[in-house]
């Protein structure tokens, strides 16, 4: 059995070693001894700081180039601008830049707002007028033909299978394919198609001018409707028609006489034509 003297020389021993004991990696405390290897696992608990998750960087940038690139669609579509005249009355608009449009009947003309001063560009079915402001190239579409200004006033007509471009003043270029004309002030040209087909790209023809020799000009086999629909425009007549079949003119026609025109075209098809007031009625 122990003595109470053996007893109490243990509980020296005992008490010297525990105060002889210190914490690892020369820490005085267990409790810094604990923080030091949890921050050596990454997950010390003094850090009161977010954890950050690999990545986010990366989504936030993709975020915000998903986020400007939805917003330019919209601006572009939004910027998109439509306008159509009804068949009773023509309506007039001004581009941004000045430039007038006068937009005739049933006719629809398209282009964005929002490029304008960039690209001046329109894209046109039917009939119009415009005054353009000088400035950077300023182009019309219409079906597969382009007419390219630089400041001038000038009509175009998207007719079936034709184009025809009058121009006022200053100086056009009406591209068709690989081919092109310039018109100055007082002429006019055409383009005629059949299907992907290139008819016909007319030299500059002076509008106005006396039925010569020089106004004559050699169709091959240019669709009839379109030509009629020339005929009609040049001389703004209500000139109506009735084909039962597809009908194409190969052959020489002075397109200022209207008279002479419409008598070789009777001929050649065996048509009749007749006049009502301002109205001629051509009926092969």
């Amino acid at each position: 059995m122990m003595s109470d003297k053996d007893f109490e020389n243990q509980w020296e021993t005992a008490d010297k070693l525990s105060r002889q004991w210190q914490a690892p990696f020369g820490m005085d405390s267990v409790k810094k001894a604990k923080e030091s290897v949890m921050a050596r696992i990454g997950h010390a608990e003094t850090d009161d700081s977010p954890r950050r998750v690999p990545g986010t960087a990366w989504m936030r940038v993709a975020a915000f180039f998903v986020l400007a690139l939805m917003l330019s669609i919209f601006a572009y579509f939004y910027s998109q601008l439509r306008l159509t005249a009804n068949a009773s009355e023509s309506i007039a608009h001004v581009f941004p830049d000045g430039s007038r449009v006068d937009l005739g009947t049933s006719a629809t003309l398209e282009y964005n707002r929002l490029l304008w001063l960039m690209q001046r560009s329109v894209d046109l079915e039917g009939d119009a007028t415009f005054m353009v402001q000088t400035g950077n190239t300023f182009r019309v579409r219409s079906g597969r033909v382009t007419v390219e200004v630089l400041g001038t006033e000038f009509n175009i007509s998207r007719l079936d299978e034709a184009v025809l471009v009058r121009c006022a003043s200053g100086k056009v270029r009406l591209k068709a394919d690989d081919r092109h004309i310039e018109l100055k002030g007082g002429e006019m040209g055409f383009v005629a198609y059949r299907g992907d087909s290139l008819l016909s790209l007319s030299a500059p023809l002076n509008m106005g001018s006396k039925a010569n020799v020089e106004q004559v000009i050699a169709f091959d086999e240019i669709p009839l409707h379109s030509l009629l629909d020339i005929l009609a425009k040049i001389h703004q007549v209500d000139l109506r028609y009735e084909l039962g079949k597809d009908e194409f003119f190969s052959g020489s026609l002075n397109l200022y006489d209207l008279e002479l025109a419409l008598r070789v075209l009777c001929t050649t098809f065996s048509a009749e034509c007749e006049r009502e007031g301002e109205t001629i009625r051509f009926m092969p």
